[in-house]
């Protein structure tokens, strides 16, 4: 039987992602749209390699038609409000948010991969770095792992396409030796590196990797590629050929050499782990996690939760 699912925002970053990471799955599924921008106009696309019309979203009524909700927008309207009212009135409707804006994060839980919790139905795709530390501590789960840091690093993109252009201004701007004086959320990112406020980075932590963790935050000045800075805690020792192994339990995560280059990862769909760093007495194991987060820890990993609720 077909599933109706819903996609909000085909045309943003993410969206477009996620419509070609379902043509490759998306057997069973009835694909409809909409869009939640302030225009009025419906918007033209290239949906699923053919030609369409994306109209606004004006009847919430799509929503109560629909067997699963997709947001990928990346910017806040009054019709995404309506939407997350909507969300927050229907608790048993099925949710998954891939977008950056804060309108669904106050009702949906943060998931980065396995069985979703049956008391919930509502679900954001977790941080790339929070989901790629996920998986690692998935993997070296049979050693005992007592607790683990991570700071995320992310690329402007993160805050989506628009910033990428204003991120190159602002790169032109410093190499002629011009003052800047555009902005990314008030950030001069052009060859920077800022600590941010981790607070929402920890508070998503705690739900999705669990109590034991902290986090850090910073924004770095380069267009795309998450990193992850991970360092684990471990009851048991371990050695590099063990940790080589143990990576080979999951297909999303491949082991590289160091140098490992951010220039690798664009269009990947699994996450680079770098050679690992292990204390003296093997229960400590540091490494540099990169991926490409328009796909896993988004589309990628979206489609594959949209797999498991529909």
């Amino acid at each position: 039987m077909s599933r109706n699912v819903l996609i909000l925002d085909p045309l943003t970053l993410i969206g477009r992602e996620l419509l070609a990471c379902l043509e490759d799955r998306a057997s069973g599924l009835a694909l409809t749209f909409a869009h939640t921008a302030i225009d009025d106009e419906h918007q033209i696309a290239d949906l699923a390699g053919q030609a369409g019309l994306v109209p606004p979203l004006d009847d919430l009524a799509a929503l109560d038609r629909a067997d699963l909700v997709v947001v990928t927008s990346d910017q806040e309207s009054d019709r995404l409000r309506a939407v997350g009212r909507w969300v927050a009135d229907h608790p048993g409707a099925r949710v998954v948010d891939l977008g950056r804006t804060a309108t669904l994060r106050r009702v949906t839980r943060p998931w980065c991969a396995g069985p979703p919790p049956a008391d919930a139905t509502k679900f954001r795709i977790a941080h790339p770095a929070v989901a790629a530390a996920g998986r690692l501590a998935v993997a070296l789960e049979s050693l005992g792992v007592t607790a683990g840091h991570l700071i995320a690093v992310d690329p402007t993109s993160h805050r989506g396409r628009d910033p990428v252009e204003v991120l190159a201004r602002q790169g032109r701007a410093r190499l002629q030796g011009q003052s800047v004086t555009e902005t990314i959320d008030g950030h001069v990112l052009a060859f920077g590196y800022i600590a941010i406020d981790a607070d929402e980075l920890q508070d998503e932590a705690d739900v999705a990797l669990g109590p034991g963790w902290t986090t850090d935050h910073a924004l770095v000045g380069c267009f795309h590629g998450h990193v992850a800075h991970v360092v684990i805690d471990l009851e048991r020792a371990i050695d590099e050929n063990t940790f080589r192994d143990l990576m080979t339990t999951d297909d999303d995560l491949e082991v590289h050499p160091r140098p490992l280059a951010l220039d690798t990862v664009p269009d990947a769909d699994r996450v680079f782990v770098a050679t690992p760093r292990i204390a003296s007495d093997g229960r400590r194991v540091g490494t540099v996690m990169m991926m490409d987060g328009l796909r896993f820890g988004g589309a990628v990993t979206g489609a594959e939760l949209i797999d498991r609720l529909s």
